[in-house]
């Protein structure tokens, strides 16, 4: 589960601060930036494990024998799945990207009480509305934080107080992505004289994504306060600051708890039903 770049780049702006406080012994400072990165935390956590409940809810098993004639296959309810968490703070080019890795073990207890390995493909075709979840949960916990949450053009859910300009700034993957897929969308679609369908755009942008994945570093790390003078430098050309973002959050979150948007599955649907039409 990787949150929205806004979220990312909040919670790097309280770390930076964490760390000057820190530096000068100024313990208010200190413990206001130290609240705000845990409240964040909180809230990926929250929604992290709200889509692993979904998972759980969602996971199967086989049981007997699947396919050919005689088939006694069916599949059973897997709710323990088994899941080791690890929250992660920059992606391969080394930009802030907070995300969680949670790899599964392929063996489930099911409702029976039985061991049996876990139907993955099934589980993956849950994978989207998991991160759905996560997402939201994530936002809701945020705004009752006091963060004021917006829709932007591309129909993501971002953190207002974060300004897209400083998103794009530390988003050097999703570039070199856009980049790769352009040529192969024109490609594509001069060969099939037609647009390409968002699934279609989706596979293109998934295929160059992984073929243009860097390997894991074996550099000697940056220190915390080294990383911040980094990405800090990157934002002289926009006119901000970590600093600044700091800043222009704390008098954001001054206006306290923000409301929840109203929830409705059963207008989740229809718009989803209207958009697929």
């Amino acid at each position: 589960y990787s949150p929205v770049k806004s979220i990312t780049v909040a919670h790097t702006a309280a770390r930076r601060e964490e760390i000057a406080a820190g530096r000068i012994g100024d313990a208010d400072r200190l413990d206001r930036a130290l609240t705000i990165r845990s409240t964040i935390e909180d809230a990926l956590w929250a929604g992290n494990t709200a889509a692993l409940e979904y998972l759980s809810d969602h996971a199967t098993a086989r049981a007997g024998r699947h396919g050919g004639a005689g088939s006694t296959g069916r599949w059973v309810k897997a709710p323990g799945l088994v899941t080791a968490t690890f929250f992660q703070h920059t992606n391969r080019n080394v930009d802030p990207q907070l995300h969680f890795h949670n790899p599964t073990l392929n063996r489930v207890r099911c409702e029976d009480g039985v061991w049996r390995a876990l139907d993955g493909k099934d589980l993956a075709r849950h994978q989207h509305a998991a991160g759905a979840i996560a997402a939201r949960v994530t936002m809701e916990r945020l705004a009752a934080a006091g963060f004021a949450v917006e829709v932007r053009d591309n129909g993501a859910r971002e953190l207002q107080v974060v300004d897209e300009a400083v998103c794009a700034l530390y988003s050097s993957r999703r570039r070199e992505i856009e980049a790769g897929v352009a040529p192969l969308v024109q490609a594509l679609e001069e060969a099939r004289g037609r647009e390409l369908t968002d699934l279609e755009l989706h596979y293109v942008r998934q295929e160059v994504a992984l073929a243009t994945r860097r390997g894991k570093s074996a550099a000697v790390p940056e220190t915390p306060a080294e990383m911040m003078e980094r990405l800090d430098a990157k934002l002289v050309g926009v006119g901000q600051s970590l600093e600044r973002v700091y800043t222009q959050m704390g008098l954001h979150l001054a206006d306290g708890p923000r409301q929840g948007e109203d929830w409705s599955p059963e207008a989740v649907v229809s718009e989803a039903l209207a958009a697929c039409g």
